[in-house]
Parts: structure tokens; sequence; C-alpha cells
């Protein structure tokens, strides 16, 4: 469970969004809002796929490390 509460923390995006946009001096900004941001606010999707690519790089390591860390032999 702390591998899939991992990845779905990094995927918060929608809370954030709605209530408050980023929030007050973007204390609220997630990873996916920023992305979001990038790519749709500022037009610039070079930078939006490249986060978007550093995001699946960091996570497949966590879980592979996680998983590697966990496993069971048996």
């Amino acid at each position: 469970t702390l591998l899939l509460q991992v990845i779905g923390t990094m995927q918060v995006f929608v809370e954030p969004y709605v209530l408050t946009g980023g929030g007050p001096d973007d204390a609220t900004v997630t990873v996916l809002l920023l992305l979001y941001r990038y790519a749709f606010i500022y037009n610039d999707f070079g930078m939006a796929s490249a986060m978007s690519t550093v995001l699946f790089v960091v996570l497949g390591t966590f879980a592979a490390v996680y998983l590697r860390l966990t496993r069971t032999k048996g």
C-alpha cells in the first residue's frame, strides 16, 4: 500500500486546481498542477513533456527499489 500511496500522492491534481488554483503564492501547487500550467497556461509543451518523463522515471525507480526491498523469498 505504501507504493500505491506514494504514486497516488504524486498524481494529485483535481483538489488543488478546483479549490485554490494553486493557492496564494503557489502554496498548494502540486507536480501535476505545475505540469498543467506549463502545458496549457504557458504553452511550453516541451517542458511539460520533460517534466512528465522525469516524473515517470522517478516513480518507476521508486517502485522498482521498493519492490526489490520488500520482496519475500519463498
